[in-house]
């Protein structure tokens, strides 16, 4: 696993920060999964060239953010508990994506009634923070599972807005419809913890 740390000698960010910020991306890309072994102190300074006590400053930094734990005799590991924050923050991404694009719908509706330039412009800024809060749900959200909750609540949000600010038409056929889709989104989340849990 040492070699999946880099460091850039000629970089003006000190050492240690260059292994507290990889070891932290590959925790949240899950490279380096709940549990997961890292090497120890002797191992990366050995691997990459530097001082055990850059390698122990990096660890200890890293301990404090909850990142990795100490295991008496054992080594360094990555903690369980950041990845469940890991996995709330890709949770709540998604759902701060879905009311972007929601809110981008409406905008794209309202100002193609009143008209002007520069509500496309912010109906645009929307929608592409809205892909961007979906790019980082991804990271720990399957992808098939993720797009599908975007999208499905993303269409009954933007036709329960339609009807209350818009005024259109929600008929009993559309809210049956809408009824579908929600069960369809929970058989796909249920399905993607059963994968997950074998």
């Amino acid at each position: 696993m040492p070699e999946t740390i880099k460091i850039d000698h000629e970089s003006q960010i000190p050492v240690y920060k260059q292994i507290v910020g990889q070891v932290e991306e590959l925790v949240r890309s899950g490279e380096y999964p709940d549990g997961c072994l890292l090497p120890s102190m002797n191992e990366l300074s050995a691997a990459l060239d530097i001082s055990k006590e850059t390698v122990k400053k990096a660890y200890s930094i890293l301990r404090n953010k909850g990142f990795i734990d100490a295991r008496q005799g054992k080594g360094f590991y990555v903690s369980a508990a950041v990845i469940m924050v890991t996995k709330k923050y890709c949770w709540l991404m998604l759902l701060l994506a879905i009311i972007l694009e929601i809110t981008g719908t409406a905008l794209m509706k309202f100002f193609a009634i009143k008209g002007g330039m520069e509500g496309y412009i912010l109906m645009l800024l929307f929608i592409f923070c809205s892909y961007f809060a979906l790019s980082k749900a991804i990271v720990k959200i399957p992808i098939s599972t993720a797009y599908a909750i975007w999208e499905g609540i993303g269409l009954i949000g933007t036709a329960t807005v339609a009807y209350f600010i818009f005024n259109e038409d929600l008929s009993l056929l559309k809210v049956l419809a809408f009824m579908v889709i929600l069960s369809g989104l929970i058989m796909i989340k249920k399905g993607t913890y059963t994968v997950s849990n074998k």
